[in-house]
């Protein structure tokens, strides 16, 4: 898997919403009740299809689609099916019934945040060329971290706790 897609700007939106799932994996926004917590999660099998103008990732919570059509983007998913249009800096995805469900407004410098349906704050994502980092406030305290390692393997960290452990492999598409 080559991990310079995280940076090609085509792949920013969908890389987005990837990592919101992989965070709500992991409990969302909720904080945990201690800073030692639970212990990790067993590392966990997730499977990715790449396609001409599409992706998937297939994993115990279901496999989640991303189709790219021009400047629109669709998230589908299991109780999930989203399309994302562009207005200017900003991405909107609207749920079935035609409602905002999420904002993505981005920065020049590889930072973007997603904010719920009102205007409030849901993430502020920063990506690097060998991480994501991922908070739920403007300071990116207590931020998650999320980076792709050799073999394949992605791991969630908090503060330098494992969270979560995913081994990554790629299929392609039928």
């Amino acid at each position: 898997m080559n991990k310079n897609w995280i940076n090609t700007k085509s792949f920013l939106p969908a890389y987005s919403l990837l990592t919101v799932l992989l965070i709500a994996q992991c409990g969302g926004g909720e904080k945990p009740a201690s800073q030692n917590g639970p212990a990790p999660a067993a590392e966990e099998e997730m499977t990715v299809i790449p396609g001409d103008n599409y992706f998937a990732v297939r994993s115990s919570a279901g496999t989640y689609e991303v189709f790219v059509e021009g400047n629109d983007l669709a998230l589908e998913g299991p109780n999930l099916s989203w399309l994302g249009e562009e207005k200017g800096d900003k991405r909107k995805f609207y749920d079935a019934s035609g409602n905002v469900a999420l904002e993505i407004k981005y920065s020049d410098d590889d930072k973007f945040k997603l904010r719920n349906a009102d205007g409030t704050l849901r993430w502020k994502v920063k990506v690097y060329d060998d991480k994501v980092k991922v908070a739920d406030n403007e300071e990116m305290e207590n931020a998650y971290e999320i980076r792709l390692y050799e073999g394949g393997r992605i791991k969630l960290k908090r503060d330098e706790e494992e969270l979560a452990e995913w081994r990554v492999s790629s299929q392609a598409a039928a």
